[in-house]
């Protein structure tokens, strides 16, 4: 089975992304929890599925959830998601 990690900052992001949607609604944030998941497995699986961002840093990738960017690299066995931003924000501003 593939393996998801994630960075302490993806930790941060993503507490403070089921904060702010709980804060709307239980629901939003189960439903967030659970697609962010999914698909973290799916790319730990199949890594080059998602697409390059290589213009923020080398071997980067990202995909989506909603309307955030999940950002990861490849590691053996699977990926290590570094950030987890909204689209809406300056998104090279975090990887400078």
């Amino acid at each position: 089975m593939a393996h998801v990690i994630r960075s302490r900052q993806a930790e941060q992001d993503l507490e403070e992304i089921l904060d702010y949607l709980d804060g709307q609604s239980t629901q939003a944030a189960d439903r967030f929890a659970r697609k962010l998941k999914e698909s973290a497995q799916l790319h730990a699986i199949y890594p080059q599925i998602g697409a390059t961002a290589e213009d923020f840093a080398p071997n980067l990738r990202y995909f989506t959830v909603k309307n955030y960017a999940v950002f990861y690299r490849p590691v053996p066995d699977g990926i290590e998601i570094i950030r987890i931003i909204h689209g809406a924000r300056d998104l090279p501003s975090f990887f400078e």
